[in-house]
């Protein structure tokens, strides 16, 4: 230890060494840690415009009506909690994958689509990256290009089905009407309690075990449909990837039949952390009733 007799120059040059060694210290202990993980929370939810694309569809209430809009409001409060840095949303966008719709947080600008796009993308992606003060969202959906086979091959699985005369058995595993009636029953309470609901079932996850069976020889559309949603959730997690760095934490707002296989990628992937919705939505829940 340095005296406090020792001449001024002496002292300062020690104060100097000091400093310099303790940079060189925490810089090389920088360089030897492990990289923060990417935190990604997914939340399914179902179509709130009523786009009637999917196997099974939700009749959604309307999003822009008054009550709605204070649900969101809360939920949306909720899950800035979070403090996500990045939102994904189910768009298509070239690289780097920046939403181009994406009005920024200029509040001016966003508010009309608030008023007038019924769009999960919008209500709920948009609405969170402005109360979260994210600047920063992707568009990281991936749909069928032309010359390429679908992602979602329903038609040859129900061909076969015929065929073996088991049309009744697909369809069985194929009808997610229980699924969307709960979703209705909890929407009459709340936005929140829908998609909390919504993102506690597993009904999309075992459609796409239980079709696989569906197979003929080598005629094999079960598996080759389950492959192919696969591969469409595996590019879409892709693209997450491409567009995040470590330390940032993700909202991915997608569809819910994207949930089961999405959260997968996410949980088995080094160097990511899945985030669990779950107690998000139910503080939405708890702040709306208040």
């Amino acid at each position: 230890m340095i005296s406090m007799k020792a001449p001024l120059v002496f002292r300062q040059i020690f104060v100097v060494l000091t400093a310099a060694a303790s940079l060189f210290v925490a810089a090389h202990a920088e360089e030897g840690s492990e990289p923060r993980p990417v935190q990604v929370m997914v939340l399914g939810t179902y179509h709130f415009g009523n786009p009637g694309l999917d196997l099974n569809n939700v009749v959604a209430d309307d999003v822009l009506s008054g009550r709605r809009q204070k649900e969101l409001h809360e939920l949306s409060l909720s899950l800035s909690a979070f403090k996500p840095t990045v939102i994904a949303v189910e768009r298509q966008a070239d690289a780097p994958f920046d939403d181009p719709k994406w009005p920024g947080r200029d509040l001016n600008d966003l508010r009309p689509l608030l008023e007038t796009n019924r769009n999960e993308i919008v209500q709920i992606g948009y609405r969170t990256a402005y109360n979260a003060g994210s600047h920063k969202v992707i568009a990281i959906d991936e749909q069928t290009s032309e010359g390429e086979p679908t992602y979602f091959p329903f038609g040859p699985v129900q061909e076969l089905a015929e065929e073996l005369g088991e049309t009744d058995a697909l369809n069985a595993i194929a009808d997610a009407s229980p699924l969307m009636e709960g979703i209705k029953t909890a929407e009459a309470q709340s936005i929140p309690a829908a998609l909390l609901y919504l993102n506690t079932e597993t009904a999309f996850d075992s459609f796409y075990w239980d079709v696989i069976r569906f197979g003929k020889g080598e005629d094999q559309p079960g598996a080759e449909l389950a492959s192919y949603w696969f591969m469409r959730n595996a590019k879409i997690f892709n693209k997450l990837q491409q567009a995040t760095e470590p330390g940032d934490r993700v909202l991915v707002v997608y569809g819910a039949g994207n949930l089961a296989w999405l959260k997968v990628l996410i949980d088995k992937a080094n160097g990511y952390e899945l985030i669990n919705p779950v107690p998000y939505l139910e503080q939405a829940i708890r702040n709306f009733s208040e």
